[in-house]
């Protein structure tokens, strides 16, 4: 059954499309463009990603200042994440098991999102967050089936957490081929290519583009 766009999810992509076509520079009055085939999908049965495929594209092409919308703030957010790179490291490091520790603080960056308009915390803040216990904790067994693994596949997601990964694979251990795939076009704050490069990730990894251009 397809959902109504009274639902929670269509009221989700209202909000997200009043502040993304205000960054593109497109009239609050135009929503509706946006929106319409957003209803139509969703009613048509479509998951949120594949719903609102359309009204980004047609974002993209509307844009008054390129088709990044978020790319300066994705720039500015992965600097901020790099000064600290270092330290959270040394931090880790003296953990008895670093990239369990690291693996627990690439799930939690994904709060660090810089389209929900969140500043970035200080290092003892971030260090507070990656030391919560998680909801569904499975590092022990990934670690372990990691170290069976000949290939490694990370999809990247926004841009600032993006460091974080590049933390993981760092300290992980993990010595077979490594991959990072990124967003294909741009969606919301999700990272490119040029933002996982900026995060240093070519350094880890191969970069990859997935080809996809949901947002999901």
């Amino acid at each position: 059954m397809g959902l109504k766009p009274e639902a929670e999810c269509y009221s989700c992509f209202r909000r997200g499309f009043s502040d993304y076509i205000s960054r593109a520079g497109i009239p609050e009055c135009e929503i509706e463009s946006y929106m319409e085939p957003i209803g139509a999908n969703l009613r048509r049965g479509f998951t949120p990603p594949v719903a609102g495929v359309e009204s980004w594209k047609l974002l993209r092409k509307n844009s008054k200042g390129g088709t990044d919308i978020f790319r300066e703030e994705k720039r500015d957010f992965t600097a901020k994440m790099l000064l600290v790179y270092g330290d959270l490291k040394k931090r880790f490091q003296r953990r008895p098991d670093p990239g369990v520790e690291a693996l627990a603080a690439a799930t939690w960056g994904n709060l660090l999102d810089v389209g929900q308009g969140r500043p970035l915390p200080s290092v003892p803040e971030l260090m507070d967050l990656f030391h919560k216990p998680l909801a569904v904790d499975r590092r022990e067994e990934f670690m372990k089936d990691l170290e069976k693994a000949d290939i490694l596949l990370i999809l990247g997601d926004n841009a600032g957490e993006t460091v974080l990964d590049r933390l993981f694979l760092d300290l992980s251990g993990f010595g077979g081929q490594r991959f990072y795939m990124t967003r294909e076009e741009p969606v919301m704050n999700d990272a490119l290519l040029q933002d996982a490069e900026q995060a240093g990730l070519d350094s880890q990894a191969s970069l990859l583009s997935s080809g996809v251009d949901m947002p999901a």
